[in-house]
């Protein structure tokens, strides 16, 4: 039989959601489905009460810009199993696996977000519960980061099995389910409860007359022990309907642990037809827009940065205004901003909107051919066109606004690790052409990833043994302007799992690690995922480059300064030589 690893979510948007949540976790009210005896061996790493918890949750949001209205302030974490995998595996078995998900959970979203995971061995199958507030690298409050959407969702569960359950041969959990864990308290509460009433009725025993008494003291059977002989075959039948009740809410309960992989299955294929049978409608172009990491202009909701340039959308309708022309409808405009063609941008589509939505955005008759390429094989990740035309302006970009030298310019250019695009974006290339960060060069630039989201990588000079991480391409070339001599990792757009298995990496090959992220409250947070062996280097003022750009402004000012003094000299000489006084 398949074991399978169970990973469930459940966000929490109010203080009493988290408060309610946690008393029943850390058992301060009753709890049904859990056995008292057993309550004893549950533990808690972190906060140990309610009151503590949302103590810790309030001082953690304290640390972020902004908590809108509607922000999920905590995510509720819920780890287990098949039943089968704890009823074989040993108690040393079962910890290292609780071991290996709550050290999941802190690579993933940070330790100082972890607030609370407590392991339960009081109810039927032993799990855990976690509490983690959901901030991202950057310090802001964003679960959409973390969870937003099927493919993210899906992701998680994936990395989850492939980190935590594989080891300990256990499956992952089927896609889609919204299994939930209330289920079960619904299954305990029912056996619980008290038994009701069985439909068999008993009639009430009429008493025997004197001459019936007289006639059963003598031996003789009469109607009223007749009677009473059906009354207490009624009975003991209510009595035995009694126990078969109750042994059949039991049944159904243990049963619902065993076919719970059944029933995952039989929640995806539901959720499977659910979502060929809605209604066709056309994809919101703000949805594809952000699920492009495209940026919302603040002070005109229609405008948007993207890899285009700047982008205004009116219903179904857009228009680039860099490139003077437009189209309607999500193909159009996904082919146009990642350079693509129509076969790609239908699997882009699919991917991230299902096949259904896809098929609204077409005629009709093209529903076999639109089903036919989005399930066919999808390429692998297509490099941005280079545009050799555009490398002057690129390069322009980067050394006079930025104040890069045009020798490590030229020189990641000639690595072929930065180039320009038909957009005048500066692309910088990440891993073996497997992904890359584009940055806009325009007033207000675009930023945003494609591909897989690897590290923008800077050898070190003479091979040193150090390593710094910083936050963008832009910083890490910075930075070796600065005179910076070891090796330096950008690790814009990588999650907290992959910085710190990089960290890990390095420090096992000898390297010394300096976290050099931004001097502000998201680096701080992005050090800390670096480990207590890193050691912090900030720049002087937020980032970098901007300790580039003000070092260049310096330069220039004291050459100016120094030109008018030698000026001054020259002027006081010559007035000197003719004998003049000034």
């Amino acid at each position: 039989m398949i074991n399978y690893a169970i990973l469930r979510i459940a966000k929490l948007k109010k203080m009493s959601n988290i408060s309610g949540s946690a008393r029943h976790n850390f058992r301060e009210k009753e709890t049904l489905n859990a056995d008292s005896e057993f309550t004893k061996n549950n533990f808690t790493n972190g906060c140990q009460s309610s009151k503590e918890l949302l103590q810790a949750a309030k001082k953690r949001l304290e640390t972020v810009p902004m908590v809108r209205k509607d922000s999920v302030l905590a995510i509720e974490y819920f780890i287990g199993a098949s039943p089968e995998f704890f009823q074989k595996s040993s108690k040393e078995q079962i910890e290292n696996y609780f071991n290996k998900a709550e050290k999941w959970l802190k690579d993933r979203h940070g330790q100082e977000n972890v607030l609370a995971v407590t392991r339960q061995y009081d109810e039927t199958s032993p799990h855990i519960c976690a509490y983690v507030i959901p901030i991202d690298e950057k310090g802001r409050l964003n679960c959409s980061f973390f969870l937003d959407g099927r493919k993210k969702l899906s992701e998680m569960q994936t990395d989850f099995a492939e980190n935590c359950a594989k080891e300990f041969g256990l499956e992952r959990g089927i896609e889609g389910s919204q299994a939930k864990h209330t289920t079960i308290k619904e299954y305990y509460s029912r056996i619980q409860s008290p038994i009701p009433e069985v439909k068999t009725i008993v009639p009430e025993l009429e008493p025997a007359t004197k001459t019936q008494i007289i006639a059963e003291a003598l031996g003789f059977e009469t109607q009223h022990t007749k009677q009473k002989k059906i009354i207490d075959d009624l009975e003991k039948k209510q009595i035995q309907e009694k126990i078969d009740k109750q042994k059949s809410i039991e049944a159904k309960a243990k049963q619902y642990d065993l076919e719970a992989p059944k029933t995952l299955y039989r929640e995806a294929q539901i959720i499977k037809m659910r979502e060929t049978s809605i209604q066709l409608r056309q994809i919101p172009l703000e949805s594809v827009l952000e699920r492009l990491e495209c940026q919302r202009d603040k002070n005109d909701k229609k405008n948007w940065k993207t890899p285009a340039g700047r982008l205004t959308v009116t219903d179904n309708q857009f228009y680039a205004h860099d490139l003077g022309k437009g189209g309607g409808g999500a193909i159009d405009l996904v082919i146009m901003l990642e350079q693509t063609d129509y076969k790609n941008s239908v699997h882009w589509l699919s991917q991230n909107f299902g096949i259904s939505a896809v098929i609204s955005e077409s005629v009709t008759h093209l529903k076999p051919e639109i089903e036919k390429i989005a399930k066919s094989v999808q390429k692998s990740f297509s490099m941005p066109p280079l545009s050799q035309e555009n490398w002057q302006y690129v390069k322009n970009y980067l050394t006079k606004t930025r104040k890069l030298s045009e020798k490590i310019v030229d020189d990641m250019h000639t690595q072929k690790k930065l180039y320009a695009d038909n957009y005048k974006n500066a692309v910088f290339v990440l891993g073996n052409n497997e992904g890359v960060v584009l940055r806009g060069t325009t007033d207000k630039p675009f930023h945003g990833v494609r591909g897989k989201k690897l590290a923008f990588e800077i050898e070190s000079i003479n091979q040193e043994k150090t390593v710094a991480f910083v936050e963008s391409a832009i910083d890490a070339m910075s930075l070796r302007n600065l005179n910076f001599t070891g090796k330096i990792v950008a690790t814009s757009g990588n999650s907290n799992i992959e910085v710190s298995r990089l960290a890990d990496e390095y420090t096992k090959q000898g390297f010394k690690i300096i976290a050099a992220y931004d001097n502000d409250r998201a680096g701080e947070a992005m050090s800390i995922n670096l480990g207590y062996s890193a050691e912090r280097m900030k720049p002087k003022t937020k980032d970098w480059n901007d300790d580039l750009v003000m070092q260049k402004i310096n330069y220039s000012q004291q050459q100016e300064f120094s030109k008018t003094i030698e000026k001054k000299k020259l002027e006081n000489s010559r007035s000197l030589d003719l004998g003049w006084e000034r």
